[in-house]
């Protein structure tokens, strides 16, 4: 199964060391044993707190350019899992 994996606070290929990304690694780890395919999100990074007025439009378009890209991406893979030939993996809204 494709399973996309955010961490929207604390990426977990970051350096820094915490509780939350030691959480994160050890389950993509366990998720990949189990034979899925993990999918991280490139790290977005954003400025603690709420941005000015005028600079909303802005980041509104870049994070819809950003999830466009995102849902590209996970649409262009396989529907089925070439491996085992399996149902159609299920889809979230």
């Amino acid at each position: 199964m494709r399973v996309l994996l955010h961490t929207p606070l604390k990426p977990p290929d970051s350096l820094t060391p915490s509780g939350d990304r030691e959480m994160a690694r050890g389950l993509a780890r366990v998720l990949r044993r189990l034979g899925h395919h993990v999918i991280m999100p490139a790290m977005s990074r954003t400025t603690p707190g709420v941005p000015k007025a005028d600079a909303h439009l802005g980041l509104e378009r870049e994070a819809r350019r950003k999830a466009a890209r995102l849902i590209d991406r996970w649409k262009s893979l396989p529907a089925i899992a070439p491996s085992s030939g399996r149902s159609p993996l299920p889809t979230w809204c």
